[in-house]
């Protein structure tokens, strides 16, 4: 009986000197694609058999243990069940159907907290296992809107969540930044290819129609940059504005396909390619926007909210550091990268874990003005002094210095003495211009303030109300590979 063997590491069969039980055991937890297959299909049977919400949480509950253990078998199982074809088994529409169970008000508060706790916790470990875990793993698959799972939809159910469920914010900051949606259209500007018009078909199109795609498509671009940038009541959802841009940019490339001109068909590609390139800029630097208000939360609150690590990692594979950013948003971070490096009486010498800061000085090479290349400078040159064996603070060093104008500073770095005074100085001065300009350090802007209040930050982008601008920014930022 083959039940009763062990598969050959030589050419003869070596008998299991054991029970039939113990086999069929032995054989069970065998790892093969055999039973990765029972085990797919039986879970697929216990999932569809769980109709009621009460039994289904169970099951939600343990998923970040799972996405978080080494079995790879058991990681493949979800991918599995996320993108099965029946809803009734499809882990997406099962957890974020859970979700909306607890804005129902049919709950005690208690259940309720613990439902979206669950809930929000299976969608951030799930998202994070979809999503890719450093830029050099980064390809074009995991921009394509096939491949997303928590959509728009559910970035609207985590934000009631957020505001109607107490002691959730949390786990809603560090789910919302995760749930990010992409697709893309650009292909005809390479391959010269379009299916939704036969090229060359209709000379006309592009002269009586391309003017007003374009007045159009500025008109949507502006209001998109001028919302990202300000607050303005009355404005479409920017994921609204999104499919409008889009659909006005497969006009464009429609009109350049049909005409048979190629001096006009290259001018519209143009055209279309500066307006693809200006939407990623606003896109960009929403992402690095919505990257400063997470750090201002960790840097307010005494704990991290849940995955902060990660979370702030996945942010921080959205931004692209060759697209210059806005002054303003520039000075926010040294601000930020100074006080999360300041010393401090934690274990770890600064006021957050080193996997969070060493991500923060990754980010350094996106600050391109001059002021604060000098500024960032010597925050990191103050901290490797304390910790001189921080390759991350090194290798952000190092970037800085490439660009500057004057290489003697990394030459001949200041006297010790010299730095600290500097150094205290600086605190000082900076805490005295908060105090005169707000009443309070800006310091303490956070995720909460945002959601609950006015923004004291500086960006006029954090005075968008609430979870609503937060979760429709990040519905944005991996649409932008449409256009990047």
């Amino acid at each position: 009986m083959t039940v009763l063997t062990t598969p050959p590491l030589f050419p003869s069969i070596l008998p299991i000197a054991w029970g039939m039980s113990e086999a069929r055991e032995t054989a069970a937890v065998e790892i093969s694609q055999d039973r990765n297959d029972r085990d797919f299909n039986a879970m697929c049977w216990a999932v569809e058999l769980l109709p009621v919400d009460s039994e289904l949480e169970p099951f939600i509950e343990v998923i970040p243990n799972v996405v978080a253990c080494s079995d790879l078998s058991a990681k493949l199982l979800l991918y599995r069940l996320l993108k099965h074809d029946a809803v009734t088994i499809r882990l997406g529409y099962r957890i974020q159907r859970l979700l909306v169970t607890c804005t129902q008000g049919e709950l005690t508060p208690a259940t309720m907290q613990k439902r979206a706790i669950t809930c929000l916790s299976a969608i951030w470990s799930l998202t994070t296992m979809s999503l890719p875990a450093s830029d050099v793993t980064t390809s074009t698959v995991y921009r394509s809107r096939e491949t997303l799972r928590f959509d728009e939809q559910t970035l609207k159910y985590i934000s009631l969540v957020h505001d109607g469920i107490p002691n959730v914010s949390d786990y809603s900051v560090s789910v919302s930044p995760l749930c990010q949606g992409a697709y893309s259209i650009c292909g005809f500007i390479v391959t010269r290819k379009w299916c939704h018009r036969e090229v060359g078909r209709d000379t006309d199109k592009a002269h009586h129609h391309s003017d007003l795609v374009l007045k159009r498509l500025h008109q949507q671009l502006g209001e998109l940059e001028e919302h990202l940038s300000y607050s303005h009541g009355k404005f479409a959802l920017p994921y609204v504005t999104m499919e409008t841009v889009r659909r006005h940019l497969e006009e464009l490339v429609d009109a350049a396909a049909s005409t048979a001109d190629v001096g006009i068909a290259e001018c519209l590609v143009e055209l279309g390619s500066k307006s693809i390139h200006r939407f990623w800029h606003a896109l960009n630097q929403a992402g690095f926007s919505l990257t400063t208000e997470f750090v201002a939360y960790l840097l307010k609150n005494p704990s991290l909210p849940y995955g902060a690590s990660n979370t702030l990692q996945r942010l921080f594979l959205s931004i692209d550091s060759d697209i210059p950013l806005s002054l303003e948003s520039q000075t926010l971070f040294v601000e930020q990268l100074d006080d999360t490096l300041e010393p401090h009486l934690q274990p770890t010498g600064s006021r957050l874990p080193e996997s969070i800061t060493n991500i923060l000085q990754g980010i350094v090479p996106a600050i391109t003005d001059a002021s604060c290349k000098l500024k960032a400078m010597r925050t990191l040159h103050l901290y490797r002094k304390r910790f001189p064996s921080n390759d991350a603070a090194f290798k952000a060093l190092a970037l800085l210095q490439e660009d500057l104008p004057h290489p003697a500073y990394s030459s001949s770095p200041p006297l010790d003495l010299f730095d600290s005074h500097v150094y205290a100085n600086t605190k000082l001065d900076k805490t005295v211009a908060r105090t005169r300009s707000s009443g309070e350090l800006r310091d303490t802007a956070d995720f909460d303030t945002v959601f609950r209040g006015p923004s004291i930050t500086r960006l006029p982008l954090l005075k968008i109300k609430a979870m609503t601008r937060a979760m429709n920014i990040l519905v944005l930022i991996h649409f932008s590979a449409l256009l990047h």
